[in-house]
């Protein structure tokens, strides 16, 4: 059946505009497009969008890749003494574990930083910056003591400086610590210490450090800070008091650091 001529002509006219449409289009949005396709924004966010790479320091750790050998220990090649490690088998939200284990070998220091030397990162005149561990300690007993934060390269125990959470032998509670030359400022976090997964968290600002459990604020320490030309490292320092193996697991760490450039 023949279509009849009025509607034949109304059919050919969108034919025809259909192209012209889409190039207008085209015109209207492309400067748009090429600005944000084809130049840079100027300080594009990282691939997640929690900050700035060009204005941020960022280690972050899985430890899902590497060995259980110290220096080769996940991504970023973490020294352990002290103790034994091992890799233990995934858990939900938890898929990459290291155990640090003391062994029945009383007083034994079994520690996890990132750096093997005195050449830690954390230093300077700025001092914005933040790190944060995710942590299960497996025995909360009188004979078991963990520290775990940032403190200098030592071997002491504890360290002359630092700013970590702490759960010493008398400890009920995890506490919140910060030191410098060897005088420290120790705070109640009132969160009883247990054998369940948290996530440490400090925050340090030129005035004061904010710890945060669980992401919650517990803490906050404005005194015996280390000031800005210490150099720090992350750090995990678990000890036994009595000859039985303490153990504690340890699932994710991250630092940042901010900066101007």
């Amino acid at each position: 059946m023949l279509q009849e001529p009025g509607r034949w002509g109304t059919e050919m006219v969108r034919i025809l505009l259909r192209p012209i449409v889409v190039l207008g289009v085209l015109l209207a949005t492309w400067p748009a497009f090429a600005a944000g396709v084809l130049t840079p924004a100027a300080n594009p966010p990282d691939n997640n969008g929690l900050y700035d790479y060009r204005n941020t320091i960022a280690l972050q750790e899985e430890f899902i890749s590497g060995t259980a050998v110290t220096g080769s220990i996940g991504a970023l090649g973490w020294t352990a003494a002290g103790g034994t490690i091992s890799q233990v088998a995934p858990e939900t939200n938890h898929l990459g574990i290291l155990r640090r284990a003391t062994s029945a070998v009383i007083n034994t220091v079994a520690l996890l930083r990132n750096i093997s030397s005195n050449n830690a990162f954390v230093g300077g005149a700025a001092q914005n910056y933040q790190f944060r561990w995710i942590v299960r300690l497996n025995q909360t007993d009188a004979d078991t003591k963990l520290r775990v934060g940032i403190t200098e390269y030592c071997t002491a125990d504890p360290c002359a400086y630092g700013m970590y959470f702490e759960k010493l032998g008398t400890d009920t509670n995890w506490t919140c610590v910060t030191r410098a030359s060897s005088v420290e400022t120790k705070t109640d976090s009132s969160v009883a210490a247990d054998t369940s997964w948290h996530t440490f968290h400090v925050i340090r600002s030129p005035s004061q450090a904010d710890f945060y459990l669980d992401g919650a604020l517990v803490c906050s320490n404005t005194t015996n800070l280390p000031g800005p030309t210490v150099q720090l490292l992350l750090d995990l320092l678990l000890i036994n008091t009595a000859a039985a193996d303490k153990t504690v697991d340890v699932d994710y760490a991250d630092f940042m650091y901010s900066i101007s450039r």
